[in-house]
């Protein structure tokens, strides 16, 4: 499961250098030379260098993308949102139909008043535990 980026740029850092030593290992024409050139990823000065690649990357990810979801990207949660405002306006209705039967009603017709009011059925079931979504 994905942990998110955090309050700083180290995990964009750690996936460029990443993704830096899978192309330096794809490149190479053998393994001894792909892995002496990818060790070279591990210098500070290199690093320092490809530091600031990945902070323009995480700036961009928290500052400048816009993240979003609708039924098309997270059809899940948003189905569960739906459930629950029919869900909301059902027991709006109960409850109104419980007010007015105690308004209007003695002891017996209150009995058959209340029997009479449709009940809004359970809740929805729990809202999906993560939301998807796109960045634009």
């Amino acid at each position: 499961m994905a942990t998110g980026l955090g309050p700083t740029s180290d995990a964009c850092v750690e996936e460029v250098l990443a993704a830096m030593r899978d192309r330096v290992l794809a490149d190479a024409p053998d393994a001894a030379t792909g892995a002496a050139l990818a060790a070279n990823l591990d210098a500070p000065e290199v690093q320092r260098n490809l530091a600031p690649l990945a902070d323009g990357i995480y700036r961009i990810l928290t500052q400048r993308a816009r993240p979003g979801a609708d039924a098309e990207t997270d059809p899940a949660f948003w189905q569960w949102v739906a459930d629950l405002q029919a869900w909301a306006a059902t027991m709006q209705a109960w409850q109104e139909g419980v007010a007015q039967a105690f308004a209007s009603a003695g002891d017996v017709a209150l009995r058959n008043a209340l029997a009479a009011v449709p009940a809004p059925g359970p809740a929805p079931e729990k809202p999906p535990t993560s939301l998807a979504g796109a960045i634009a």
